[in-house]
């Protein structure tokens, strides 16, 4: 039974790659002698079979950041079953699990991808590179760094056009997209395209979903900055006739719906009213402003001022 180091020599082996192969060497002769567990890893030889993922799982972290630094320095030498982008492919699973979320992406967005013509076993149909751009993009955002995420989603935005009808990876894109613009507070966007989703009629998603988008409207659209757009945005959220869905009935204070109605119809809303609604913010959208505001005091202030002039 081949103990980890052994397989992956094997592997290089295979690829018929001196210059991988020297590496190995170099960083197994370089570290200080370790322990690895002797687990069987045959299927590591072959990176294009599956098994290999769990094979890694079971690998020390340090022996895993041996395979990263190979594949780092894979350059553009082709393989025949593109191990280099199944190796690549099984570090981010890898990652993923260990809730690395920043690294999974690092990793997973090394890809090497081509055009799907002239076909090759790096070819990616633009289907399969959204979808390697978006889950980019949402690891980023799992790691709350919208920065990285924003840059992911440029380039999904500059593939989407090529993928035919309204696909998973498609609809995932779109999601991840109202995400960013959330996670970055510009919440005015955000609950446009939040609410634009909510009205989608697609089988992978279900009721409970959409009313879920439907909540994310209305949080994002309530926390915008107030003014004409903003009393656009409420309008069509007030007149969607699923809001009363989102009515809780709660003594202690005001559900989103209840919010979304009263600035509609231009009423006072008391800050003590909307403690409840405030606990279920996300992180970034509870931040405190410069000022040593809430964004949703903010909000709300700027709104009863516009209210209390139309009196």
């Amino acid at each position: 039974m081949p103990t980890v180091q052994e397989s992956i020599s094997n592997l290089l082996s295979n690829l018929h790659s001196p210059t991988l192969t020297t590496q190995w060497s170099n960083l197994t002769q370089s570290s200080p002698p370790q322990t690895l567990r002797s687990i069987s890893v045959s299927t590591l030889t072959a990176m294009h079979d599956q098994n290999a993922i769990e094979a890694v799982k079971d690998m020390d972290m340090d022996n895993v950041q041996v395979l990263v630094d190979i594949v780092k320095n894979v350059g553009t030498h082709n393989f025949n079953h593109a191990e280099d982008n199944i190796l690549r492919r099984t570090l981010y699973q890898y990652y993923l699990d260990n809730s690395s979320f920043s690294t999974a992406a690092e990793i997973l967005s090394t890809l090497r991808i081509l055009p799907p013509s002239p076909p090759t076993p790096y070819s990616f149909t633009p289907s399969q590179t959204l979808d390697v751009y978006v889950t980019v993009a949402e690891c980023y955002l799992e790691d709350d760094d919208p920065v990285s995420a924003e840059v992911w989603v440029g380039k999904a935005a500059g593939t989407v056009s090529s993928v035919e009808g309204l696909t998973t990876e498609v609809l995932r894109f779109k999601s991840t997209q109202a995400r960013v613009l959330d996670a970055q507070r510009k919440f005015l966007q955000a609950s446009s395209f939040y609410h634009m989703l909510s009205l989608t009629s697609h089988p992978s998603i279900h009721p409970p979903d959409l009313l879920l988008l439907l909540t994310k409207a209305c949080t994002t659209c309530v926390l915008a900055k107030a003014g004409q757009r903003r009393t656009k945005m409420l309008t069509q959220l007030a007149l969607d006739e699923r809001l009363p869905s989102l009515t809780t009935s709660s003594p202690t204070g005001s559900s989103v719906s209840d919010i979304v109605l009263a600035m509609y119809r231009g009423e006072i809303v008391d800050i003590d009213d909307t403690k409840e609604f405030e606990s279920t913010l996300e992180e970034h959208q509870r931040a405190r402003l410069s000022d040593g505001r809430t964004i949703l005091s903010r909000s709300v202030q700027e709104h009863n001022v516009l209210a209390l002039s139309r009196v």
